[in-house]
């Protein structure tokens, strides 16, 4: 277990709490091994998840955790990525989606 107070320990939390929402499963030691792929896995998904160590108005969003995660996607053979941020420890966490996904997702609730 992550010592509280760290960055570990933050990220952890945020990936636990928000597997157990969508049914996914935590990657063990991800970011730790260059064999971890992704934050959070499902059938479909890739997630790759950023929590700040305390509260922001703002975060910087960096084209490279995309690009990471696309890269862990392709190596998964899942069709889906997507990177889930929040602005403070256990708050509300986002899906940020590339606009294709985003269509998919949209045409599937016109359905119901």
């Amino acid at each position: 277990m992550a010592k509280a107070g760290t960055t570990r320990y933050f990220s952890s939390r945020q990936e636990k709490a928000f597997s157990e929402l969508i049914g996914g499963k935590v990657t063990p030691n991800s970011g730790a091994s260059r064999f971890a792929a992704g934050d959070v896995l499902t059938e479909d998904f890739v997630f790759e998840c950023k929590t700040p160590m305390t509260k922001k108005k703002q975060i910087t969003f960096k084209k490279e955790w995309i690009e990471q995660n696309e890269k862990e996607r392709m190596g998964l053979m899942k069709p889906y990525s997507a990177v889930v941020f929040n602005f403070e420890p256990d708050g509300k966490n986002y899906v940020a989606v590339d606009e294709n996904t985003f269509k998919i997702m949209l045409d599937s609730m016109n359905k119901l």
